[in-house]
């Protein structure tokens, strides 16, 4: 069996999320292929033969670049299983499934051809950042992606994963009064 393992922001530096997997699925007597696409091209020829195609995602920039590498990936080997894993991966499984409409900023230019965007309209960096946010929310309400704005919040917002500085700060003053200190 042939996997291909992809980072998409490593920078050349292998991230443990790539080497753990990989070397699981050598000792499984799987051929693996490694490919950091900041420093190399994910080419349809790397993908062709595999059975499994893996897309680390350990953060947000992370899974916005591989989104279109996904789209991609899934005309260049229709009979491979996909999969993403990593922080992010089940935090925007929904999103994953389906092509970006838009891609806009400075990927287009970092990346140049490596960035396949398939259909999606390209919104370049010489407009203006706001106009590029424009762009992306008239697309995305037009594809009725619009959402309530209590659930548009990032998640360690809209969930209370974190306190704020005052909430902080009140919790120290309450634990070193009862602790008679200061």
């Amino acid at each position: 069996m042939r996997s291909v393992l992809v980072s998409t922001y490593e920078m050349g530096r292998q991230p443990f999320g790539l080497a753990s997997p990989a070397a699981w699925l050598r000792a499984a007597g799987w051929t693996v292929t490694c490919v950091d696409t900041a420093k190399e091209p994910l080419t349809d020829e790397t993908v062709a033969s595999a059975h499994v195609i893996a897309f680390h995602l350990p953060m947000h920039t992370a899974t916005r670049l591989a989104a279109p590498m996904i789209v991609r990936v899934r005309r260049a080997a229709p009979s491979a299983r996909l999969c993403a894993y990593g922080l992010y991966a089940p935090l925007n499984e929904a999103w994953l499934q389906s092509p970006p409409q838009v891609v806009a900023g400075s990927a287009l230019t970092a990346f140049g051809d490596r960035l396949v965007c398939g259909d999606a309209l390209r919104v370049p960096l010489e407009r203006a950042r706001a106009d590029s946010l424009g762009w992306l929310a008239a697309a995305g309400l037009a594809r009725g992606d619009a959402v309530a704005a209590d659930r548009a919040l990032p998640v360690y917002l809209r969930d209370k994963v974190a306190l704020t500085t005052a909430e902080r700060e009140a919790a120290k003053l309450q634990r070193d009064a009862a602790s008679g200190g200061a």
